[in-house]
């Protein structure tokens, strides 16, 4: 790595998420899209194969989760913790590639005047360490988003 640049290492970034509806009605279906690049110049598989990992977070108290998918040849599986539920995905990312999940859900446990919260993790197991190795990521700075879905009444 050389000043702000990234050369010869992975830079994982998490995209953002976009949601629709928002705003979404008590017990709708929300879609989510979130995506994660790879801003660096060599292969996420320089760690192994499936070493690119990216979460997208929902809080089971106010959603339940519906169907998810990932493009770039990524598989996702699902857990909770606590109320939080999580979509895992993993796959590999060359440089300058990208993925987009999709988590579906169900505004379930939402009420008029809630708002949703969802996040996006990208590195978040932290396999890429913050460094200047090849095996390192350039910044965990880009790492995590957060998007706001307003819950409204009819």
């Amino acid at each position: 790595m050389t000043g702000s640049l990234c050369t010869s290492c992975v830079d994982l970034v998490a995209g953002g998420i976009l949601d629709t509806p928002d705003p979404v009605a008590p017990g709708g279906s929300i879609a989510r899209i979130a995506t994660m690049s790879n801003a660096g110049d060599i292969s996420t598989a320089v760690l192994g194969p499936a070493s690119a990992q990216i979460w997208v977070v929902l809080d089971g108290t106010y959603e339940t989760l519906g169907t998810y998918s990932a493009t770039a040849g990524f598989t996702c599986t699902d857990g909770t913790v606590f109320t939080l539920i999580v979509v895992e995905c993993v796959g590999d990312l060359g440089p300058g590639q990208g993925v987009a999940v999709t988590v579906n859900s169900t505004a379930s446990g939402a009420s008029d005047g809630d708002v949703l919260y969802s996040y996006l993790f990208a590195d978040p197991s932290n396999i890429y360490p913050e460094g200047t190795g090849s095996g390192d990521e350039f910044t965990d700075a880009n790492n995590q988003v957060t998007e706001a879905t307003s819950v409204v009444g009819p």
